[in-house]
């Protein structure tokens, strides 16, 4: 039954995709167009890309600018966690630092007491 159901489905796409009127975007003014409009405008059709190609492109380029945007994010959350990182670091060495000033300084007050 649910074959049944897919093959039906898929032969109504079909059905629509080859009632579907074929646009054109005229490649000098961008327009979109259906091939009457070609024909009646004395365009050729080397004037015009299909619209599905250049919905096709657009798709390619738009995933390509995610891959990328995606690349950057990345990039950029390894760049955070170094920095991150680094800060941490710097904390520590600030800390440690910080104590070997204290024990010197209680050690030459202790000096200073002792004299």
């Amino acid at each position: 039954n649910s074959i049944q159901e897919w093959q039906d489905h898929q032969k109504q796409q079909q059905k629509r995709q080859s009632e579907s009127v074929e646009l054109f975007v005229v490649k000098s003014t961008g327009e979109i167009v259906d091939k009457e409009w070609l024909f009646e405008h004395d365009y050729k059709r080397s004037d015009c890309d299909k619209l599905s190609d250049r919905a096709t492109l657009a798709r390619e380029e738009l995933r390509s600018h995610e891959e990328t945007a995606r690349m950057y994010t990345e990039l950029s959350q390894q760049n955070i966690d170094t920095i991150t990182t680094a800060r941490s670091s710097v904390a520590c060495n600030h800390s440690a630092v910080r104590a070997q000033v204290e024990d010197a300084m209680d050690a030459i007050r202790q000096q200073l007491v002792d004299a």
